[in-house]
């Protein structure tokens, strides 16, 4: 098996800072931390004698003998990380610090085992590559970080109650680390993104599932039991339509990227005129023909919003958050999906948040909830 480090809370907070403000001197860790200088200096050679962090050049600017500067050492090791969607699973190798080597994307079918697909293409993967150190897994659905398993998805019947980090690392003897997607995404939007620097921030994350990130206090919140943010789950009709949680009338099936494209087809079907017609349904081309004005397009994405933001309205009075960055392939509709969010927020909204109300588009690629896996897989030995 593989070797735990020391995972000292006080070791864990200077690794942070490292990360967040390196490169960074000693002195400054110590005025940062509150912890006295031979304190810091024993823990820092703990972190370089293991290879997390490395000295980087020298602070000129102290006005007397420059001092050492600590940084993040990208060299540590790779992880690969994987976005589990319902039909496909998204691949990176990537370190720490977010540079990506090697990428891939590989379809799977709904009649596909989805345990033997991804432990046959985690093997390839592997083969193909040395010095892997960890996998990140960021999947659909509701997952419990703390235990590794994925307690249901909506996209697939096969990853309800399955053992990830428990089947992967008895088959691999490397760690896993399984986290949703959602909070993958915001962790490389905090790290890389419009995020960066942001201390508090609400992250939607809008495609074929919703959810929700929060920011507090500059960590990203996950719950006691690595369970958070299901704003898909929450029931806007308890009448409406089934959800593949065990509800019904959920955001998601009525806000959802899946949802979209489900009502566009049965609009279709029915003889609604749309310039839809004769096009292959999904989001892309529907976001576009709204573009172009085509009244079922339009309608479609602009019911989303106006049932996102009433969500979202509920969760900046809970929080006290009026700060959202839009993540996911519905944040592509721009200000299509942004203007009903933001009447519904401004509607129902308390005022005294409603005012400061902030609303940006994730900047990231499609490579972000892989990403993002890999560099907390990685996170979570390093420290």
């Amino acid at each position: 098996m593989w070797k735990k480090y020391e995972n000292s809370p006080k070791v864990e907070l200077i690794y942070r800072i490292i990360k967040e403000y390196g490169p960074i001197s000693r002195n400054d860790l110590s005025k940062t931390t509150g912890m006295g200088i031979l304190t810091i200096a024993k823990y820092v050679d703990q972190l370089i004698l293991n290879g997390k962090v490395v000295e980087s050049g020298w602070d000129d600017k102290t006005g007397g003998r420059p001092a050492r500067l600590i940084s993040i050492n990208p060299n540590f090791g790779k992880a690969l990380g994987i976005e589990l969607g319902g039909s496909y699973i998204k691949w990176v190798i990537s370190n720490c610090v977010g540079d990506i080597f090697q990428s891939g994307t590989i379809n799977v079918q709904k009649n596909e085992p989805i345990k033997n697909n991804l432990e046959s293409q985690i093997k390839r993967i592997l083969d193909d590559n040395e010095n892997i150190k960890s996998i990140g897994i960021a999947s659909t659905g509701i997952v419990e970080t703390i235990t590794g398993t994925s307690l249901c998805s909506p996209q697939r019947e096969d990853l309800n109650d399955f053992p990830i980090k428990k089947c992967l690392e008895e088959k691999f003897s490397l760690p896993v680390y399984l986290d949703d997607v959602c909070r993958t995404v915001a962790y490389v939007e905090q790290n890389h993104g419009v995020a960066r620097n942001l201390k508090n921030f609400l992250f939607f994350y809008l495609d074929v599932g919703i959810g929700l990130s929060m920011a507090l206090d500059g960590k990203i919140y996950r719950g006691p039991f690595g369970i958070s943010g299901e704003i898909g789950h929450f029931i806007l009709d308890e009448n409406g339509p089934s959800c593949g949680c065990g509800n019904r009338g959920c955001l998601e099936v009525f806000a959802s990227i899946a949802a979209i494209v489900r009502n566009a087809k049965k609009f279709i079907e029915n003889g609604v005129q749309s310039s839809l017609h004769n096009q292959e349904i999904n989001i892309e081309n529907i976001i576009n023909e709204a573009r172009k004005g085509d009244k079922l397009s339009y309608r479609l994405i602009t019911e989303s919003g106006e049932r996102i933001g009433a969500v979202a309205a509920q969760v900046i009075n809970f929080t006290g958050i009026p700060l959202i960055i839009f993540g996911g392939r519905l944040k592509h509709a721009n200000q299509l999906l942004i203007e009903p969010i933001q009447h519904i927020i401004k509607k129902n909204a308390l005022s005294a948040l409603s005012q400061k109300l902030e609303m940006k588009i994730s900047s990231l690629d499609d490579w972000s909830g892989a990403l993002g896996a890999s560099m907390l897989s990685l996170l979570e030995i390093i420290q």
